[in-house]
């Protein structure tokens, strides 16, 4: 298989002003991003980060999760032809919020264990 024809390009990555403009952008904040942590400077950007609702959202992200999970594990016994790439990609995504539940006990229980 070579290469695709330019025109080929062109059609699935047509380069426009917005388009850079949007990549400069991105390079322009990520650059920032990374010199404030550096910095010491972090974002607030934890799930768990305003504890004024936490109960709330342990409750809401185990809504979310826990479905999705059993969807992963289900994918297993409805689609079990399949080759590797198939495989991996249940897998991954099973494995992605199996570890997003352990993830919302784990802050669960540190949470109110101390309370």
């Amino acid at each position: 298989m070579g290469t695709p024809p330019p025109m080929v390009l062109q059609i699935v990555f047509p380069p426009s002003l917005v388009l850079t403009a949007a990549s400069v952008l991105n390079l322009i904040s990520s650059a920032i991003l990374g010199v404030l942590e550096t910095r010491g400077i972090h974002m607030k950007y934890s799930k768990f980060f305003d504890a004024s609702s936490t109960k709330i959202k342990v409750i809401g992200m185990l809504l979310l999760y826990t479905p999705a999970f059993l969807v992963g594990v289900a994918s297993f016994w409805l689609f079990p032809d399949g080759d590797f790439r198939f495989l991996l990609l249940k897998s991954a995504i099973t494995i992605h919020f199996l570890k997003r539940i352990f993830e919302v006990f784990s802050f669960f229980s540190v949470l109110f264990s101390f309370s």
